[in-house]
């Protein structure tokens, strides 16, 4: 039974458009971090002993070039740098009969 659902998923998660993938290995862009960081509530920050978003936002001119260059990096090599956390989504079934993406629960993996 766990391999139909895998096979399943697996099936599921494969189908997507010509546009979707151009959209997703497309660079990242100033735009796309600006907005990432603007969804953050202000209060919360990237760990205990970091600033929090409302002081990134504050200061976005001065810090927005050192941010940009951080995520173009990321996308060179495909690693932050040391110190840096990670985390990593995965999708959780919810159903046993699956349908849409709702069917799934994001949760994150951080490693630190």
């Amino acid at each position: 039974m766990i391999g139909c659902k895998s096979s399943l998923i697996m099936q599921f998660l494969t189908k997507i458009s010509g546009e979707d993938n151009n959209m997703l290995v497309e660079r990242i862009t100033e735009e796309e971090v600006k907005n990432a960081v603007w969804m953050c509530d202000n209060s919360k920050s990237l760990g205990p002993d970091d600033f929090n978003f409302g002081f990134i936002k504050f200061c976005w001119e001065k810090i927005k070039v050192d941010v940009i260059r951080a995520v173009s990096n990321f996308e060179e090599s495909g690693r932050w740098p040391r110190g840096t956390n990670a985390s990593f989504i995965s999708l959780i079934l919810k159903v046993d009969n699956l349908q849409s993406l709702n069917d799934f629960r994001p949760i994150s993996l951080v490693a630190a």
